[in-house]
């Protein structure tokens, strides 16, 4: 075996041969490198954790389709892009466009409050 520029990786020789990954190996060097893209998107800690999460998760699911295509860290951040761009856009189908205005037709209004002072002069 051939070994990769990346830590965790080893190149097998032979046509349709898929890397051999340590993913744990990768795991650990890539956690920082992903966390600090989601953290430097969405500016919350407990979000980038879910994103960064979200993207191992979906990493793991899809391992086998990881082939001779490049580096695990490209691949990773591929899917890390992937995972920011659907939430941003589910965040925007969930969020109104235009806030909604009170029901202000079922809102009892206090009218002595509403009553202007007169000073005795």
């Amino acid at each position: 075996m051939i070994r990769a520029d990346h830590p965790g990786v080893s190149f097998s020789i032979g046509e349709g041969t898929a890397p051999d990954v340590d993913w744990a190996a990768v795991y650990r060097s890539e956690l920082p490198r992903i966390y600090n893209f989601f953290r430097y998107r969405v500016g919350e800690k407990q979000l980038a954790e879910d994103l960064t999460a979200a993207t191992f998760e979906r990493a793991w699911a899809k391992r086998y389709s990881f082939g001779n295509h490049g580096s695990p860290s490209g691949w990773l951040y591929r899917i890390a892009v992937n995972v920011a761009r659907e939430h941003f856009r589910s965040r925007a189908r969930s969020t109104p466009a235009v806030p909604a205005l009170p029901d202000l037709e079922h809102e009892e209004v206090d009218e002595s409050r509403n009553l202007a002072t007169h000073r005795h002069e």
